[in-house]
């Protein structure tokens, strides 16, 4: 579900291999012919359903997951290799950071920032204006809002 949570929030829709599945949570496999993102369900305790033994299954937190998410490619490729989300943002709020990162917000977490993250945040913006800085600016973040423990525990 987590899988899905975050390719929801960025708008990115992954390949998943050997099926005409598009969401993860469809996969009657446990993801395990999913050259493309079997890494991700294994680390974050998919089982591999190859028996009906609940021992399969992971739920612990792991150092894994966390640097997963960190440093991993799910997030990054959405943000890098298919960008959608940001430049669309940027696109109808050229004139109002506060907006883009409100939507930002909205997405992954169902509620606007507060005051304090909102300052914080703006603080923090470039003081250029070009396309590329502040993209790079907005995905900043968002894998930031993404890889908060309030993401995580809400979905």
């Amino acid at each position: 579900v987590l899988f899905d949570c975050i390719l929801q929030a960025l708008e990115y829709q992954p390949a998943i291999r050997r099926s005409s599945k598009s969401k993860a949570i469809d996969l009657f496999d446990g993801g395990a012919r999913d050259d493309y993102n079997a890494y991700f369900f294994k680390t974050f305790g998919q089982a591999p359903r190859e028996s009906v033994c609940a021992c399969e299954t992971s739920s612990e937190a792991k150092l894994s997951q966390a640097l997963h998410l960190i440093n991993g490619d799910t997030i990054q490729k959405a943000l890098v290799r298919n960008p959608v989300l940001i430049p669309r943002l940027l696109k109808q709020h050229k004139d109002d950071p506060g907006k883009v990162i409100e939507d930002l917000f909205v997405r992954a977490l169902s509620r606007s920032p507060s005051t304090i993250e909102m300052n914080a945040i703006l603080a923090e913006k470039p003081a250029g204006d070009s396309d590329k800085e502040l993209k790079l600016f907005y995905d900043g973040v968002f894998w930031a809002v993404l890889n908060s423990s309030e993401f995580l525990f809400n979905h």
